[in-house]
């Protein structure tokens, strides 16, 4: 499954991030800088470097996706 994943560099995002990496499932999570892309490329993620109040963006990821998991606070 494809999903899009909003803080995945938090607490809570990052062991999502993990567990549906472990689980096989495809992930692309949105993050707010390189430093946090290169964490979520090292977990096994897919990563966009951007921010969560940009609407067309996350309408856009959201709309590729299977499931959203949202864990950022914006």
């Amino acid at each position: 499954m494809h999903v899009f994943l909003t803080g995945a560099s938090g607490y809570i995002g990052s062991s999502v991030l993990r567990a549906l990496i472990a689980h096989g499932d495809e992930v692309t999570a949105l993050v707010r800088s390189d430093q946090k892309a290169q964490a979520v490329r090292d977990a096994g993620g897919r990563a966009l470097v951007g921010d969560v109040t940009d609407t067309d963006v996350v309408r856009r990821l959201a709309h590729e996706a299977d499931a959203v998991v949202h864990t950022a606070s914006a």
